[in-house]
C-alpha cells in the first residue's frame, strides 16, 4: 500500500512537472517565432511602406500568412490606413505590435499573433522523450529503492532502534552505535552515545547508593526485628504473670471457699457415712438373724431361703462385671411365661432391677417350692434397702473425695495413697451412681479384662465421674455413651465418647483452662476439666480430646500395671 501511494505521488508530481515544462517550452517557441517574424517584416516592409507599394505589401502578407502558425496579421501605413487585415485577434494568444522605420522615420506598423497549437507538433516528440526518461528513472528508483533504503537508511535506523531499546532496558553499552556510519545520522548517534555514557554513569552511581541503602535497611530491619522479638517476649511474660496473678487470686478465694464448704460438708457427710454403716450392718446381719428366729417366714425350710436372701443382698450391692444380652434376657422371660406362674412377672422385675441375674435359677426353684407372694415382697424390700444403703455409702465416699479434691486443688497437695486400680470395676461402680440419669441413654461398653493401673483411686474416680457427667450433659441425657478400656502398647487407654453436638473449634484451645465453661453459671465454674488434667498429669498420664459434630471423645492414657 505504501509503494502504491508513493508511485501515485511521484506520477502526480511528474504530471505537474511535465505540464510546467511544456508551458515554458511553448512560451519560448512562440517568442522565438515572433522575434524571427518581426525581423523579417521590419526589413521587408520598410522600403515598401516608404514607396507606398501596396501590391507588393499584399503579396508579402500572403506569403507570411502561408505560415500556419500566424493566425492574425495587420499592416497599417503611417497615416493610419490599413493595408492588410487577415485573421481575427484572439485574446488568449499574445499580440505582437511593431512600428516600421525607414531613414529614421516611422512609415507604418504591423501587428500579428502566432497560434501555439501549431507549434505543439514540434514540442510533442521532445515531451515524450522527457516523459519516458522520467518514467525510466522512476522505475529504476522503485526497483533499487528498497535496497538503497535498506543499506543507507534502514540499517542505521535499526541499529539506532536497538540501541534505544537497550537503553530502555537498562543496557547502556555503546558498541552498537559504532556500526552507524551514515553521515546524516552522526549527530543523533553522538547524542545517543553521550546519553548512554551519562546513563551508565548515573546507573552505577544509583546502584552504589541502592546497595548502601539496602545494607542500611537490612541492618535497621534486623535491629527492629530483634527489638520486636524482645518486646513480644516481654509482653508474653507479662501476660503469663498477669494470668498467674489472676489465677492465684481466684485460687486463693477458691481455697477459702473450699475450706468453709469442706468444714460444712464434712459433718453431714460423716453422719451419712455413719448411718450408712449402721443401715448396712442391720440389713446384712441383724435383719437376717432376726428372720432366722421366725419359723413362719419359710416354714420348715428357713435356712436355704435365708442363705439365698444373704446372697441376693450381697449381689445387689456389687455391680455386675458383665450384663446379660438381650437374647438371654428374652429367652429366660419366655421360659417364665410358659410356666404361667403368678409370680413370674414379679420375679423378672426383681432379677432385672437388682442385678440378680446370677441367682435367677435359685430364686425360681425357691418360688416353685413356696409360691408365696410374700417371699418376693421380702426379697424386694431387703434388696432395695441394701441397694439404697450401698448407693448412700458410695455417694458419701465420692462426695467426701470431691470435697477433698477441691481442697487439694486449692492447696496443690497430693494426699491420696497410690494403689492398684481395676479400671473396669471402678467404671461399673460409677455407672451405678448415674443409674437414674441413664434411662434414655444407650451405654456401650468396650472393656478388655484384667487391665489395671497404679494410682489414686479417689482422684481417678473423680476424673471418670467428671468425664461421664460432661458426656451426659452434652447429650442432654439422651443418646449413646461409649466407654472403652483397652491396651495401647505399655499403656491403658480409657475413652469416654458421647453423641452430643460436639465442641466448637474456636473453644479447642480453652477446654482445659480453669474457669472456662460454656455452661450457665449455676451449672458449673469451669474447673472440672482443669482438675481432671492436673489429676491425670499427677498420675503420670495424659488427657486428650477430639471432637466432630455428633461425636466427642476424651482419652486418658495411663501407664499399665500389668
Amino acid at each position: 500500500m505504501t509503494v502504491i501511494l508513493a508511485i501515485v505521488a511521484v506520477t502526480t508530481l511528474l504530471a505537474l512537472v511535465l505540464t510546467f515544462y511544456f508551458a515554458e517550452q511553448q512560451k519560448k517557441v512562440v517568442t522565438s517565432e515572433a522575434q524571427s517574424l518581426e525581423t523579417f517584416l521590419q526589413g521587408s516592409l520598410a522600403p515598401l511602406l516608404w514607396n507606398y507599394d501596396n501590391s507588393t505589401i499584399r503579396s508579402l502578407a500572403q506569403a507570411v500568412l502561408l505560415r500556419q502558425e500566424v493566425s492574425f496579421l495587420k499592416i497599417t501605413q503611417d497615416n493610419g490606413q490599413t493595408i492588410i487585415l487577415q485573421g481575427q485577434a484572439q485574446s488568449k494568444n499574445p499580440l505582437f505590435y511593431q512600428s516600421v522605420e525607414y531613414h529614421h522615420k516611422i512609415v507604418g506598423s504591423f501587428e500579428f499573433q502566432i497560434s501555439p497549437g501549431v507549434l505543439n507538433n514540434t514540442l510533442i516528440p521532445e515531451l515524450w522523450f522527457v516523459f519516458f526518461f522520467v518514467v525510466f528513472f522512476i522505475a529504476v528508483f522503485v526497483w533499487l529503492g528498497p535496497w538503497i533504503s535498506r543499506f543507507i537508511l534502514a540499517r542505521p535506523l535499526i541499529v539506532l532502534s536497538e540501541a534505544v531499546e537497550r537503553f530502555s532496558h537498562g543496557d547502556f553499552s555503546t558498541e552498537l552505535l559504532e556500526k552507524v556510519r551514515v553521515h546524516e545520522f552522526l549527530p543523533f548517534t553522538k547524542t545517543l552515545w553521550d546519553m548512554g555514557l551519562r546513563l551508565q554513569a548515573e546507573r552505577d552511581k544509583w546502584k552504589l547508593l541502592n546497595e548502601d541503602l539496602e545494607n542500611r535497611v537490612e541492618k535497621r530491619t534486623k535491629a527492629l526485628s530483634d527489638a520486636n522479638e524482645k518486646l513480644e517476649k516481654t509482653l508474653w511474660e507479662l501476660r503469663q504473670t498477669q494470668d498467674y496473678l489472676v489465677r492465684s487470686e481466684k485460687l486463693a478465694t477458691l481455697g477459702q471457699l473450699v475450706a468453709g464448704i469442706a468444714h460444712e460438708l464434712n459433718t453431714p457427710l460423716g453422719a451419712i457415712d455413719s448411718s450408712y454403716r449402721t443401715l448396712s450392718q442391720i440389713v446384712k446381719g441383724e435383719m437376717t438373724s432376726l428372720l432366722r428366729q421366725k419359723e413362719e417366714f419359710c416354714g420348715d425350710s428357713t435356712a436355704p431361703a435365708l442363705d439365698l436372701l444373704e446372697r441376693a443382698i450381697q449381689q445387689t450391692t456389687v455391680p455386675m462385671t458383665s450384663q446379660p444380652s438381650w437374647k438371654e434376657r428374652r429367652s429366660w422371660q419366655t421360659e417364665l411365661e410358659t410356666q404361667k406362674a403368678p409370680w413370674s412377672e414379679g420375679l423378672a422385675s426383681l432379677v432385672f432391677d437388682y442385678d440378680l441375674w446370677p441367682l435367677r435359677f435359685q430364686l425360681t426353684e425357691l418360688l416353685q417350692e413356696r409360691p408365696d407372694g410374700g417371699i418376693l415382697v421380702f426379697f424386694k424390700t431387703f434388696c432395695s434397702l441394701a441397694r439404697s444403703a450401698s448407693i448412700i455409702g458410695i455417694a458419701s465416699e465420692k462426695a467426701s473425695a470431691v470435697v477433698a479434691s477441691l481442697r487439694d486443688y486449692a492447696r496443690r497437695e497430693e494426699v491420696d495413697q497410690k494403689q492398684e486400680i481395676d479400671l473396669v470395676n471402678e467404671l461399673e461402680t460409677i455407672l451405678a451412681l448415674f443409674r437414674n440419669k441413664l434411662a434414655k441413654v444407650e451405654v456401650v461398653r468396650h472393656f478388655e479384662p484384667r487391665l489395671s493401673v497404679m494410682g489414686s483411686k479417689a482422684k481417678l474416680n473423680q476424673v471418670w465421674i467428671n468425664l461421664i457427667n460432661n458426656a451426659l450433659h452434652a447429650m442432654n441425657y439422651e443418646g449413646k455413651l461409649e466407654l472403652s478400656v483397652r491396651r495401647g502398647g505399655e499403656n491403658v487407654l480409657i475413652e469416654v465418647t458421647d453423641s452430643g453436638q460436639g465442641i466448637a473449634p474456636e473453644n479447642f484451645p480453652h477446654i482445659f483452662e480453669p474457669f472456662f465453661t460454656t455452661k450457665p453459671p449455676e451449672q458449673g465454674m469451669g474447673l472440672g476439666l482443669d482438675i481432671c488434667r492436673q489429676i491425670v498429669e499427677n498420675q503420670g498420664g495424659t488427657i486428650f480430646f477430639e471432637s466432630v459434630p455428633g461425636r466427642t471423645t476424651f482419652r486418658v492414657t495411663l501407664k499399665s500395671l500389668s
